[in-house]
């Protein structure tokens, strides 16, 4: 992190759950969309998709920067409210 940035510790499965004034410190800072990454797909990253979707958030997931136990398992939370929820994008569509 870079001086001055905030560092939310993530201790449960959703990044929301234990910070319930991160939606309200985000929204301060303008934030619009929220790119998620991260481990496991269908458990850890979806509880926090969920969370930054009913906060009222744009919600972006890239795929190839998410992983799961299987690669059934990740396709499948991916299918699962893609395009619904959020969008779903490569790592390269989202720096371009």
């Amino acid at each position: 992190p870079r001086e001055g940035e905030t560092i939310v510790d993530k201790d449960t499965f959703g990044a929301f759950i234990h910070a319930p004034d991160l939606a309200v410190r985000l929204r301060e800072a303008g934030v619009k969309t929220i790119v998620f990454a991260g481990l496991i797909t269908s458990v850890c990253v979806q509880h926090s998709v969920f969370s930054a979707f009913n906060a009222g958030f744009r919600v972006v997931v890239a795929h190839d920067a998410c992983g799961d136990r299987s690669r059934a398992r990740h396709e499948a939370a991916l299918m699962l409210y893609g395009n619904y929820m959020y969008d779903v994008a490569s790592t390269s569509e989202l720096v371009q």
